[in-house]
């Protein structure tokens, strides 16, 4: 069987090529690869970290994609094609995130499979218009890349204000008033916080924000710990990556926090499985995590699309990918080969036409399927959010 990392990496190298913004000179090779005939594969792109202290994101993503692109292909492919994935490897670093691109552009991607995370994808903004290929799934719910509504960008998951939304209607349903936000000092971190001011409005229950630097280490986590303390929040709401996260938990318990029932919730960038396994198991009970997939591991309102999702990563070697991660990967995939299979040719013009055609469709079988709605002035296909629960042994309740 193959490799876990060769499985993942196989169709390109996550090394990243130089920067340019001349699209026109591939594109008419590209139109010609792209038309309705059998024979050559259709090449996605994804970057995202597959290197560094987040590369559980894009590994586990990759995998849930790979995951539908092998079971598409046994069956024979979309009318002929093969689907290829070729990844680029940003580090999670916005300086990185064109070059990325660029590298999976050069392998001749006609689409992306998304990208993981604020900052990148921010930076990866005028990258995307200029070459005008869709980019299907990012793993970020800011606000930026839904209003206006950006014409090359589609969404899977559920936004941040949908995310802060569910996470007050809780709140409010447990009579908790005093709700701060804790975020990572980037685009990221900024984003979740304008999330939650948005949905707390001019609201007394509201305490207001805190930062950290998104790479800081346990001495700043343990100062803003100290901090956050001294305002006596009922609430705390982390708005940041897996690595930062880990640490502001154990300084918070360290400190104290959580003793008198005080709740921490954290919004789903967090990377729930990651997360998890960044945390000591005494500190694990009580974390509530928000979601924006099925739960992956069963049950549910989902449980069927979750049973499918377990049953072909294990079918293509990649079980130990079966987290939210992975799910975020399945699903993005399920919805572009959808897509796919509308397009009038596989160019990037057509690919683009056919989600913005989808209009209300559904991906698995009823009751257990998913909803999605994709328009012209709508792609935000979704605002499926959901709360679980952290266990001491590191996995989850839904």
């Amino acid at each position: 069987m193959m490799k876990r990392r060769e499985f993942l990496l196989s169709a390109a190298g996550a090394g990243v090529a130089a920067l340019s913004f001349s699209a026109d000179a591939l594109a008419g090779s590209r139109a010609r690869a792209g038309a309705a005939g059998g024979g050559s594969d259709i090449i996605v792109g994804y970057t995202g970290p597959f290197t560094g202290p987040l590369a559980h994101y894009g590994i586990s993503m990759a995998a849930g994609t790979n995951a539908v692109f092998k079971k598409v292909n046994e069956a024979g492919g979309i009318r002929g094609h093969r689907l290829r994935l070729v990844t680029g490897d940003d580090q999670f670093n916005p300086k990185k995130a064109q070059a990325a691109y660029q590298h999976c552009f050069d392998e001749g991607a006609v689409v992306f499979a998304g990208n993981f995370g604020t900052p990148t994808t921010a930076a990866a903004l005028p990258w995307i218009a200029a070459h005008k290929i869709p980019v299907v799934g990012i793993y970020s719910g800011a606000g930026i890349f839904r209003h206006p509504v950006n014409p090359y960008i589609f969404h899977y998951r559920g936004s941040l204000q949908s995310e802060a939304n569910n996470i007050r209607s809780f709140l409010d349903a447990q009579q908790n008033n005093r709700v701060m936000i804790l975020s990572e000092q980037d685009k990221y971190g900024q984003a979740c916080t304008t999330a939650m001011e948005l949905a707390y409005g001019k609201s007394m229950a509201y305490l207001g924000s805190a930062y950290i630097n998104t790479y800081g280490n346990m001495d700043d986590a343990t100062k803003v710990a100290k901090a956050i303390m001294e305002k006596h929040p009922t609430a705390l709401v982390l708005g940041m990556t897996t690595k930062i996260g880990a640490l502001v938990v154990q300084a918070l318990r360290k400190a104290g926090y959580g003793k008198k029932q005080e709740l921490l919730i954290a919004i789903s960038g967090i990377g729930p499985s990651g997360f998890a396994k960044a945390i000591p198991p005494k500190m694990r009970p009580g974390i509530l995590v928000s979601t924006v997939v099925p739960f992956p591991y069963g049950g549910g309102t989902h449980a069927g699309f979750s049973a499918q999702f377990r049953a072909d990563m294990k079918a293509a070697g990649v079980s130990e990918d079966v987290n939210f991660s992975g799910m975020e990967g399945y699903l993005n995939a399920l919805v572009l080969t959808q897509a796919l299979k509308q397009a009038k040719s596989f160019t990037p013009a057509d690919i683009t036409a056919a989600l913005n055609g989808m209009g209300e469709f559904h991906i698995g079988t009823p009751p257990d399927d998913f909803r999605f709605d994709i328009s012209p002035t709508n792609h935000s296909g979704t605002k499926y959010t959901n709360l679980v629960l952290m266990n001491e042994d590191g996995t989850y309740s839904n």
